[in-house]
């Protein structure tokens, strides 16, 4: 990198010589030999020599600029994925502390935390519902979790599509889990186009863009119900969670989630956390009364905490 620096640097000192000297010859022609027309020796070949110099120099000049721009930018952005390296390392440690056996990712929710102001969606939400299935399909101790998420709000500022972040595991192909994207009009279902964007995220945390196909002004009403299905995701043996990130707004008014389980097995207990990059530990909100809950676990709050995620955690009876 120093290399070129010196090569824009030499560029520039040496066509900028050749183009002083050649303008010092050009005027020193035009004073000594004043009968001499003006514009000849202007489009003479010495002075179009001198034109290129002066060309190169001023390109020289801003490729040296541009370089000192770019060199700026790479070492802030080094200094932010430093930043970013010792969050992690930290935020592994921390696992240690974490319920679940250590199974809630915290270096995902960092990026969850990191990424979710980039994809903030203009749209006050009333309610917001994740409700997750353990289907019947699945392999050994593991089931397919379906999931359905519905939004109700309304449009704060023009908006044209609607995203979402969501984190899988490393063994899941984002391609398949099929997600697919609907909207409620006049009691009836407009599918909408659902794909997941292309843009370098860590493998482990995709971006979702539900395109609405015509922008919405703001006071629009908003009825999505976006679904798609994890294959061999939550555990029916042992214990599990599955989790709702709350980064999808600015405010969000309700939140609902909810497990249903369509396997033959009985729930030994569930419990409710919420956690936020910062927080030493997830905070645990409630111990589910079990003894009301036969297939289905769910919990509601109004005014949930923002740029937080919350838990739903389960232990299956033996």
């Amino acid at each position: 990198m120093e290399n070129r620096l010196y090569l824009y640097n030499l560029g520039i000192k040496t066509f900028g010589g050749f183009a002083t000297l050649g303008g010092v010859i050009q005027a020193l022609q035009l004073f000594t030999q004043p009968d001499l027309d003006i514009k000849s020796i202007l489009l003479s070949f010495p002075a179009w020599v001198v034109y290129i110099f002066v060309c190169l120099t001023i390109i020289f000049a801003m490729l040296r600029e541009r370089y000192k721009s770019m060199s700026q930018r790479v070492e802030v952005l080094n200094v932010k994925l430093n930043e970013q390296d010792a969050m992690i390392r930290s935020l592994q440690e921390m696992m240690k502390i974490v319920p679940f056996k250590g199974r809630f990712f915290l270096t995902t929710e960092y990026l969850y935390n990191e990424l979710g102001e980039y994809i903030q969606n203009n749209i006050d939400i009333d309610s917001i519902e994740i409700k997750n299935t353990i289907e019947k399909r699945g392999m050994g101790n593991k089931r397919d979790s379906f999931v359905r998420l519905n939004i109700r709000g309304v449009v704060s500022h023009k908006i044209s599509t609607f995203q979402l972040l969501v984190a899988g595991d490393t063994i899941v192909n984002f391609e398949d889990i099929n997600i697919q994207a609907f909207e409620r009009v006049g009691g009836k279902q407009k599918k909408l186009c659902a794909r997941i964007a292309d843009n370098g995220q860590d493998s482990l945390l995709k971006q979702v863009v539900v395109s609405y196909g015509k922008v919405k002004s703001p006071g629009s009403i908003v009825d999505l119900m976006i679904e798609w299905c994890w294959p061999n995701m939550l555990n029916i043996t042992d214990c599990d969670y599955t989790t709702l990130p709350n980064f999808l707004a600015g405010t969000v008014k309700h939140l609902k989630m909810s497990l249903e389980c369509k396997e033959d097995i009985g729930f030994k207990s569930a419990s409710i956390y919420k956690y936020k990059v910062g927080m030493d530990k997830a905070q645990l909100i409630l111990d589910v009364d079990m003894s009301e809950i036969t297939d289905t676990i769910s919990y509601e709050e109004d005014n949930p905490l923002m740029n937080s995620t919350y838990i739903l955690y389960y232990e299956v009876a033996r």
